[in-house]
């Protein structure tokens, strides 16, 4: 993703690839063990989740403190441990995507809707 990316554009990848990890979870009727011994569908979560990542890390902080959520830090972490292949993190994926991936969605729709209306101009897409 090039830096010349909007915010509003980041908000969309970044909803668009939760809203892809979610449907992919219930169409597969996942559950931990089975994402666990997965290597495909836990590949396609992990790619998705760095994309976001990648996404969120362009978003200017004072943005993102206007929907506040732990969540944001969460997938920074997440990022981190995608990145140290001799870990065993399927847990950590999993309970990301279970319990702060929805909270990543709400801050971000919170957040495109904000730069639909009154905002700055350097936040509009």
């Amino acid at each position: 993703m090039a830096s010349g990316k909007t915010p509003a554009i980041c908000l969309l990848h970044i909803i668009g690839k939760a809203d892809a990890i979610a449907a992919h979870i219930a169409a597969g009727g996942l559950t931990f063990e089975s994402f666990r011994n997965s290597g495909r569908q836990r590949q396609a979560v992990e790619e998705a989740l760095r994309i976001m990542a990648e996404a969120a890390g362009f978003l200017p902080t004072d943005l993102k403190e206007n929907a506040p959520s732990g969540a944001w830090e969460k997938l920074k972490a997440i990022d981190s441990y995608l990145r140290e292949e001799d870990r065993d993190f399927d847990a950590v994926v999993w309970q990301f995507t279970q319990e702060s991936l929805p909270q990543l969605v709400d801050a971000s729709r919170q957040l495109l809707a904000r730069l639909a209306t009154n905002t700055p101009e350097r936040f509009r897409a």
